[in-house]
């Protein structure tokens, strides 16, 4: 699952991950990507822009390789520009 972790908005990220095999009980494994509080042990994954939007994940089935089969789209908050990025 992909959600946002934090925010000045419920709405804004940024965005972890975290994972369950029955929708109850989740892990949140530790990516070590984002430094949050002066640690980078959480589950926090790195993006553009610390502050993202209407996050979606989308399968590309056209995609060979199994690894690189799910992508994400979203919208960040570029000081300068607004813009979707995938």
């Amino acid at each position: 699952m992909w959600y946002y972790s934090s925010g000045k908005q419920r709405s804004e990220g940024p965005i972890a991950y975290a994972e369950s095999k029955d929708g109850v009980n989740w892990i949140k494994p530790d990516l070590g990507q984002v430094l949050i509080n002066g640690s980078r042990q959480n589950n926090a994954i790195d993006l553009p822009d610390d502050r993202t939007q209407g996050v979606y994940i989308v399968k590309d089935d056209e995609e060979p390789s199994p690894n690189r089969r799910y992508k994400m789209v979203y919208e960040n908050f570029a000081p300068t520009l607004q813009c979707m990025s995938v």
